[in-house]
């Protein structure tokens, strides 16, 4: 019944009863594993490659054995001659490299088209022998997808490998979901203090996972990995009144020291500076707040650019200095933080503000060069 379509009037009789209350009762008394999720250590992730790096590990094509390599042979795959190769130079001038343009046959023979135009078949498994090679390493699995979840969030459990009281708690998570989500599609008809009770358990939750508050407990941090992430956070962000709740004062406060990177790595950054996107361009519409949220914007990002203080750790450790071969930490921000005010620059009702802003700062400006 709780996880129907409702309309406003009836969300906000279901939020306004104390379910949110309840829910977290209900998930504090099942909960079971708290001094595993409290001492669970974060793995160290990688978000910038520098040279170092990138030298310290060299694939080595000749370490994948024969069979590998003929299970790994496709249409238009490139080769070289390998360790058992006594056809002379019919793959041309060394290092002559060729595609496959044949399947490998039972027999374990396979044809190769080599760059000098020549064709010839070429063992790869008969005799145990195997005349080829792959002439670069296999590529290795694409993890780099970009996506709204954290690095610590929870995969999905099958239903089938855990208890009652597992059941119980994903069930309750569930409904929260699916009551939040209906709040978000219908918040312009809920009553303010329904939907100011869901900004306020998403504040909390937020702030006390992010900003390893000593009041975390096993069931905010099971909140925040299991469902409020920043990602859900911005996918309710759908109508102006899910804004403005969005959009108080505790809220800036908020999102503004987690963009300033505070405890948090890289990914949570990132997608602080989207749900800041989507939560401005209509939740403020006092002309003040928004001169106040340009100039914390334009602050954040030159002390970004200018100081890098998240890069330093990176490109002199012990001393040394690397170059990085990807975008750096800062660099990746202040994209993401210009990203934002183009942003805003366009929108009618914040223009006029943007425009006085940057008016204001090129006067200073002149002023000190001129002083200077």
């Amino acid at each position: 019944m709780l996880t129907q379509n409702h309309s406003g009037n009836e969300l906000s009789l279901i939020i306004n009863s104390g379910v949110f209350a309840l829910m977290e009762f209900i998930l504090k008394e099942i909960d079971t594993d708290t001094a595993q999720n409290n001492n669970e250590k974060s793995n160290k992730e990688t978000y910038v490659i520098l040279e170092d790096h990138n030298t310290s590990y060299k694939p080595c094509v000749s370490a994948v054995s024969g069979p590998e390599i003929a299970s790994l042979l496709e249409l238009g795959t490139r080769v070289v001659r390998g360790a058992d190769w006594k056809w002379g130079d019919q793959d041309g001038p060394p290092p002559g490299e060729g595609r496959v343009i044949g399947e490998l046959g039972e027999d374990g023979w396979i044809r190769v088209l080599w760059d000098n135009g020549s064709t010839n078949s070429y063992r790869m498994g008969k005799e145990g022998k195997y005349d080829l090679k792959l002439a670069d390493p296999p590529a290795p699995e694409d993890n780099d997808v970009d996506t709204d979840s954290e690095p610590d969030t929870k995969k999905l459990v099958r239903n089938d490998d855990i208890g009652p009281a597992e059941v119980l708690r994903l069930s309750a998570l569930n409904l929260l979901r699916g009551l939040v989500i209906c709040c978000g599609v219908h918040a312009d008809s809920m009553q303010s203090s329904a939907v100011n009770a869901v900004s306020k358990l998403f504040h909390n939750i937020v702030e006390k996972t992010h900003l390893k508050s000593k009041s975390n407990t096993s069931v905010t941090y099971r909140h925040h990995r299991e469902w409020v992430t920043l990602g859900f956070v911005r996918s309710i962000a759908v109508s102006q009144t899910m804004c403005n709740a969005l959009s108080t004062n505790n809220w800036l406060e908020l999102l503004f020291l987690l963009a300033s990177g505070h405890n948090g790595p890289l990914p949570s950054q990132l997608l602080t500076f989207r749900l800041l996107k989507a939560i401005l361009s209509a939740g403020l519409t006092d002309a003040d707040q928004k001169y106040a949220v340009l100039e914390r914007i334009f602050y954040l990002l030159g002390q970004t650019a200018l100081i890098c203080e998240a890069d330093v750790p990176n490109f002199c450790p012990e001393g040394k200095v690397y170059a990085p071969l990807t975008a750096s930490h800062t660099s990746t921000v202040v994209e993401e933080c210009i990203s934002l005010l183009r942003t805003l620059h366009i929108l009618s009702d914040w223009n006029t503000q943007f425009n006085t802003l940057l008016a204001n700062k090129l006067a200073v400006a002149i002023c000190l060069h001129t002083h200077s």
